[in-house]
């Protein structure tokens, strides 16, 4: 099927729960996961929660399915809140796109290239009364090889009458043939699991060819159908998709923001939230866009497209690999830098992941970050995003990084003052993958040079300590000697989907082909962000 692997690489056994349903916790050996199967971890389950309050992360569901390949994007669909639902069920859809054999490349010179049969998953994700877990519920097809980047459309208003009952929801796909798509996702109720047809787009956006490919989406959340693309180009183009643009035409863009191909290739473009009713107008038109060689994210508005708001090119820059927003206008950003020295002197270490307060402000243009965030052995932070708390006079979010080194981590994250913190946050890790040894029973001290074949998942923030109090991850220098500056363990993204039953649920994948996803306790979430605006207000 499109070129995805039957059977997984192998993973540690002690992980997951045992066909007879006992905790297989102190079990040896390895086992390999079915295309599509999913499977729930126990290992740890306990532990974390007796220690909910104060340790690493409150996980209190678990899951891990098999996707068939890398996994470069997805994106969740959050389920609204049921009459009968209870605090912390929920669940939603998930998109997710899996790299088969031969698109596996994801340098810019290939996007726009591919060609064969590419599939985009849609996996159900649910938990509470006798429905716990996820199942893989429709896969679509299409001619693009591999999907650059898929994003859920808030609303389904611009579909008119084509949004039918079955309808899950509008899809966007950018895939490698240098098209966007919005397909209708429909699922019957009570139908046949894992269906697999040829997607049908409902709108085709295309850009001149001097463009580039289109490469990263995001939809607006005030203007029902309005859809952004950052492209290969460094332009950020914009649809506004009516039913008079439905139908499968090729259709080019109603804006460009041509002042953004400075920059280089745009890897990232985030519309703001909306959080006010007053800001309704910001958020229709103001957009974030990170690319290569820019020094910050670059605010454009679409009522004066051809001049950012501030300009900060500067060539050599690190690249923008994500970004997410925080409430009040702040962008947390993950960067690459070719300067990720050892750190055997004091200050040599590249915090790549850095907060930028965009407010406008005369005395400066926000070109430097206001604070720096440690990555777990400052491996490349291939994605990021944010959610916001419940309370909505709260300036802190939650903040999810996945990086290069196969680790996932969480930190809470608000707006600061201009000054940079004497000592840099440093995220807690709560999922991963590690290289795994079956003949010893034990993780290897470090990620081989030699892809591993066998692979061990984090739980626990304690698994990335060895004994002897050794660090496999250090915050001061990179990680220790043997890593790959991509090893295949790499996470190469992460989403979180807060639904209205109060369920924070965090989705990871990445190389290895397997997606993760975890439940947090609502209230654990919540208590660590107010602690964070507590401490920020001085209360």
């Amino acid at each position: 099927m499109d070129g995805l692997r039957a059977r997984s690489p192998s993973v540690a056994a002690r992980a997951f729960e045992r066909s007879d349903g006992r905790d297989d916790a102190t079990s040896s050996g390895t086992i390999e996961f079915a295309l599509f199967e999913c499977k729930r971890i126990t290992r740890g389950n306990a532990a974390m929660q007796r220690a909910r309050a104060s340790a690493s992360s409150a996980v209190v569901d678990d899951y891990v399915a098999y996707l068939g390949g890398a996994v470069w994007t997805m994106d969740w669909l959050a389920r609204a809140k049921t009459a009968d639902a209870r605090e912390g069920e929920g669940g939603g859809w998930l998109a997710a796109a899996a790299r088969g054999a031969g698109h596996h490349a994801h340098a810019v010179r290939d996007v726009g290239a591919c060609r064969g049969t590419g599939m985009v998953q849609v996996w159900r994700v649910e938990t509470g009364r006798g429905a716990n877990g996820t199942v893989m519920v429709k896969g679509l097809t299409h001619a693009g090889g591999c999907a650059l980047d898929v994003k859920w459309s808030p609303t389904m208003e611009f579909l008119g009458d084509r949004a039918t009952d079955d309808a899950v929801g509008a899809l966007a796909v950018s895939s490698g043939d240098g098209e966007v798509k919005v397909c209708v996702v429909e699922v019957t109720k009570g139908g046949e699991n894992g269906v697999v047809e040829e997607a049908k787009a409902e709108f085709v956006g295309v850009v001149p060819k001097e463009y580039g490919a289109p490469w990263r989406l995001d939809w607006n959340a005030v203007v029902p159908g309005r859809l952004a693309a950052g492209c290969t180009s460094g332009r950020v183009v914009v649809w506004d998709i009516d039913e008079k643009s439905l139908g499968g035409a090729p259709t080019y863009p109603k804006f460009v923001v041509a002042a953004a191909a400075q920059a280089g290739p745009c890897r990232a473009v985030r519309w703001p939230p909306r959080e006010f009713a007053e800001d309704e107008s910001v958020c229709a038109n103001i957009i974030a866009c990170g690319n290569d060689y820019a020094v910050k994210p670059q605010l454009f508005d679409l009522r004066a497209p051809f001049a950012p708001i501030g300009d900060a090119y500067e060539r050599g820059q690190p690249w923008t690999l994500d970004m997410a927003w925080l409430p009040r206008g702040t962008l947390v950003v993950g960067f690459e830098t070719s300067d990720r020295s050892s750190g055997k002197k004091k200050g040599a270490t590249k915090m790549l992941v850095q907060q930028f307060d965009l407010t406008a402000n005369a005395s400066d243009d926000g070109a430097r970050p206001s604070t720096q965030h440690a990555v777990p052995g400052r491996g490349s932070p291939w994605s990021v995003d944010a959610r916001a708390s419940s309370d909505p006079t709260s300036a802190a979010a939650m903040v999810a990084c996945a990086s290069s080194n196969g680790v996932i981590c969480v930190s809470p994250m608000r707006y600061v003052s201009r000054t940079i913190k004497s000592r840099p946050d440093v995220f807690d890790t709560c999922a991963g993958m590690l290289a795994y040894d079956a003949a010893t029973n034990r993780v290897a001290d470090a990620n081989p040079v030699t892809p591993p074949e066998c692979f061990d998942f984090i739980t626990s923030s304690e698994q990335v300590s060895l004994k002897g109090g050794t660090d496999l991850f250090p915050t001061d220098r990179a990680a220790m000697p043997g890593t790959r500056e991509t090893p295949t363990t790499a996470q190469h993204c992460v989403r979180w989907s807060k639904d209205e039953s109060g369920g924070w649920w965090l989705a990871s994948a990445g190389e290895a082909g397997f997606l993760r996803l975890q439940r947090f306790d609502g209230k654990w979430v919540e208590d660590k962000i107010a602690k964070l605006e507590r401490a920020h207000r001085g209360d």
